[in-house]
């Protein structure tokens, strides 16, 4: 599902950008996965077969859109990896570690009041 939730926020912001062709071309490569890794893995593994088809697709589509945002935003891949993943990750703990902080804080007036 992170696969997938990549790409479809990085399709809804280039469609945001007036690029909403992104979208079909994502779309049609990935098809182009889907169908030769169904025909090969289904017959053999059934449903995990159905299941290893699907992941792999949704990664390679994530992939595919990073790139074309990439391509589109002219800026270094690692930059856009630090800001698009890391950083709200960072942010996250930083905010938890303040909230942990304030927490304390108030449990020690709470102490001194008893």
């Amino acid at each position: 599902m992170f696969a997938l939730t990549i790409a479809r926020i990085l399709n809804h912001v280039m469609a945001g950008w007036g690029k909403p062709e992104s979208a079909t071309y994502i779309t049609i490569a990935g098809l182009m996965v889907t169908i030769p890794l169904d025909l090969l893995l289904i017959p053999r593994f059934g449903m995990m077969g159905a299941a290893w088809a699907s992941i792999t697709t949704y990664w390679f589509s994530a992939v595919v859109c990073f790139s074309l945002y990439v391509h589109l935003t002219q800026s270094p891949a690692g930059g856009l990896i630090r800001d698009i993943f890391l950083a709200p990750i960072a942010e996250a703990k930083k905010a938890l570690r303040k909230r942990g902080s304030g927490a304390r804080t108030a449990d020690k007036s709470v102490a001194k009041q008893d």
